[in-house]
Parts: structure tokens; C-alpha cells; sequence
């Protein structure tokens, strides 16, 4: 699909679709969500004052998600070798600033060291990590390890495939609530709120079996979340146009 032809596709947005240009592609696939259930209270020591806990029926959530970062390029620029193609972890959560839902990041992993400079620019608390993935058949094993946390390891390893068609998560649905997010929020060294725009089709989802071996990337925050089973789900393939960062007030 064409990036203008992309961009007329907008009723699924909670939130209308900027009125600037956009300046970043990016293709994501063989995306793995991994959504777990935390504390407000918990959540709250960990997510700057200024912006709002969202929740799904009184519920808060943390995610983390491990994919394939493919065809990254700036808009008026030739792509750029080693931020082309590059593994990307996730770990996030979802909030509210002046009513507008969007997703906090605590920490973006990346196989790419240029593109985790550079997002650090732009206030994103991204982290270079040794990764890898392997795909036999559409079923995946992925595997990241931080640079530099020997002593506080954020490490993470996990088999994962897809068990059902695709299907669109319906409005009002958590699956809905968890993944339609076209914003992030980050504060500055300053404390200032900035925000990024990103567009796409709605998420076509597949339900997914999840054999996680090794997760340290939630304790590396400090903190532990009660046992449980994280619900999972695979995405194929997601093309993502981005917007430049801007501060709001």
C-alpha cells in the first residue's frame, strides 16, 4: 500500500491524525505482545507525575513486545546502513495526557547501535542489546540481551508462534484497548512532556503460544509483578508512518 493511500485510511484512529507532515517509514513484523496485569501503585512510582494512568475496567497494564524493525527510512533521505533492518524489545505501558491515550516507554531495546543513539536524542530511553531471532515455519525464537547490565541483567528469551487467524480486535475490547494506540508520551531530562504521532491500519492480531525462558527485563525497573500468565498475541506485519517530535504542555 502507498503511504498516501495509507494515510486516508484514518476512522479506526481514537485520535485524529496530525496536520504536519510525517517524517519517518517503518515496517514492523513477526510482532510478539506479551500484555501482563500490574499494580496502580506500582505503576504509578514508575511513570512521571504529569501523565495519567489509563486503565481498562480499573485495571492497569504493562507490555512487552519483541518484533522485527524492517525498511526504516526518513522520508527525504536514503535509507541509512545498520537502521534499515534491526531488532527491536519493548517494554511499555499505557497512558493519558490531557485525555489523549498513548503508550509510555520504559526501555527500547535494539540490535542497532546508531538507531539507539539517535533515538536517545529524541528523549526515548532506547538501549543497545545483543539480539537474534530465528523463524522455522512461523514459529519464532527470539532472544536479547542487554550491553552494560552485567551486574542489573535485562535480559529476554522467548518461542512464540501464532494459533488462529487474523482477526480485528472490536472497539471497547481490551485486545482493542491494548494495541490502538497512535501516540507515545516521554518527559525530557527537563521534565517536559513530548509526544510522537504514528499512523497505521488497525492491527490485524492472531492469538499466539508464548514459551517464555528468560525475562529480567520488568526486574531491571526494580520492581516484580505477581505470577501470571501474560496474554499473547502475534501481529505479521504492520506498515507505520512517524511523526516528529513535539512538545505539548
Amino acid at each position: 500500500m502507498k503511504n498516501s493511500e495509507l494515510l486516508k485510511i484514518r476512522e479506526h484512529r481514537p485520535i485524529s491524525l496530525p496536520h504536519y507532515p510525517w517524517i519517518m517509514q517503518q515496517i514492523w513484523k513477526d510482532l510478539l505482545f506479551l500484555h501482563y496485569r500490574i499494580q496502580f501503585d506500582l505503576l504509578r512510582k514508575l511513570v512521571p507525575s504529569r501523565l495519567e494512568l489509563d486503565q481498562y475496567n480499573n485495571e492497569c497494564w504493562i507490555s512487552i513486545t519483541p518484533f522485527k524493525m524492517r525498511k526504516v527510512r526518513l522520508r527525504v533521505f536514503l535509507p541509512i546502513p545498520t537502521t534499515y533492518n534491526f531488532l527491536e524489545l519493548n517494554l511499555r505501558t499505557y497512558v493519558k495526557h490531557n485525555g489523549r491515550p498513548g503508550i509510555y516507554f520504559f526501555s527500547l531495546d535494539a540490535s542497532s547501535t546508531i538507531a539507539a543513539m539517535v533515538a536517545r536524542i529524541a528523549s526515548l530511553p532506547y538501549f543497545r542489546a545483543s539480539m537474534s531471532i530465528e523463524d522455522k515455519n512461523n514459529h519464532f525464537n527470539f532472544e536479547s540481551y542487554r550491553k552494560g547490565s552485567a551486574k542489573t541483567p535485562a535480559d529476554f528469551k522467548v518461542d512464540y508462534n501464532p494459533h488462529s487467524e487474523p482477526f480485528l480486535a472490536p472497539e471497547g475490547t481490551l485486545n482493542h484497548w491494548l494495541v490502538e494506540r497512535y501516540c507515545l508520551y516521554q518527559t525530557t531530562k527537563t521534565n517536559k512532556i513530548v509526544t510522537i504521532d504514528i499512523h497505521h491500519l488497525p492491527w490485524k492480531l492472531q492469538n499466539a503460544n508464548a514459551e517464555i525462558s528468560t525475562n529480567s527485563l520488568i526486574e531491571a525497573m526494580g520492581i516484580q509483578i505477581s505470577p501470571q500468565q501474560p496474554i499473547a498475541q502475534f501481529a505479521k506485519y504492520q506498515k507505520v508512518l512517524v511523526w516528529p517530535l513535539r512538545f505539548v504542555t
